[in-house]
């Protein structure tokens, strides 16, 4: 097997040679890592000291050339990054490693669980005397009225005014 490290720097030398280099030293490399971790403006300003308007200069002048250097390199090594979670998923000592390298290649071989839920509910027009009655004859007078919040004219108590 090739070493994917060297493929990666032959790779950057090409995208080098063709669209130039980034020459701007510390700065210049916290920059691109930053957009390569996708960070947004501001971060990268905090980051690298530099104010908003330089990064947006810097993301117009070199992204299209940072964003082409980290898909050439992820795609140099995404056969390589494939084969070891393949050999993870059959040959790791620890059973969760194993399990979750096996789901992951499940998943991205498109078995994916299903997320979505299909929810069908029908809706049953009743008046609330309908409701009353359906609760007293599934849960006896006194639960039913507890839950409905009423009381009972049976054992209610009378009291005549004076």
């Amino acid at each position: 097997m090739k070493n994917p490290r060297r493929r990666v720097e032959q790779r950057d030398i090409e995208i080098q040679e063709k669209f130039g280099k980034i020459n701007c030293a510390p700065i210049g490399a916290m920059w691109s890592q930053g957009r390569a971790a996708e960070l947004s403006t501001r971060k990268l300003a905090d980051h690298t000291k530099l104010p908003p308007t330089t990064i947006r200069q810097m993301n117009r002048k070199h992204g299209e050339l940072i964003e082409l250097q980290v898909r050439a390199n992820l795609g140099e090594i995404a056969v390589d990054c494939l084969q070891n979670m393949v050999d993870l998923a059959f040959t790791a000592e620890d059973e969760k490693t194993r399990f979750n390298a096996t789901k992951d290649l499940l998943d991205r071989a498109g078995f994916k669980p299903k997320s979505e839920v299909d929810i069908k509910q029908e809706v049953i027009r009743r008046s609330p005397k309908e409701i009353e009655t359906e609760a007293r004859q599934k849960l006896g007078n006194e639960l039913a009225e507890k839950l409905l919040g009423l009381s009972s004219i049976e054992d209610a108590e009378v009291i005549e005014a004076p």
